[in-house]
């Protein structure tokens, strides 16, 4: 059971870790989105290194990194002036909140994991 256990968590985290660099990606991308407009190109870098930032911890404590892609998530939609590649915004909010939940999903597994083990 555990050799099944430990394979559905190394999906969920490394679903988890391509979803958000393909949204940090994305947002870094989106500077050049729009190439008729002045973009505010320093603002959206510098939160796709925030972002790349927070899947780094992700990576390194699950817990805390999809806590914070979560939180990402739910502040994306303040400030959000970009198209995210022409799809609603709603579409970049949720791929945060899957990444988060993902990278939450593994932790709960391993932690439950890890407590079985001591019984």
């Amino acid at each position: 059971m555990s050799g099944t256990t430990s394979g559905w968590r190394k999906m969920l985290r490394w679903a988890g870790l391509v979803l958000a660099l393909l949204v940090a990606g994305g947002l870094s991308l989106s500077v050049w989105e729009s190439p008729g407009k002045l973009s505010p190109w320093p603002f959206i870098l510098v939160i796709g290194l925030i972002v790349i930032g927070s899947v780094a911890i992700a990576w390194k404590w699950e817990l805390a990194g999809g806590i914070l892609l979560i939180a990402e998530g739910l502040f994306k939609p303040v400030g959000s002036t970009d198209t995210f590649l022409t799809f609603p915004p709603i579409f970049g909010v949720l791929l945060f909140l899957v990444a988060g939940f993902l990278f939450l999903a593994s932790w709960w597994i391993e932690r439950r994991t890890s407590k079985n083990k001591g019984d």
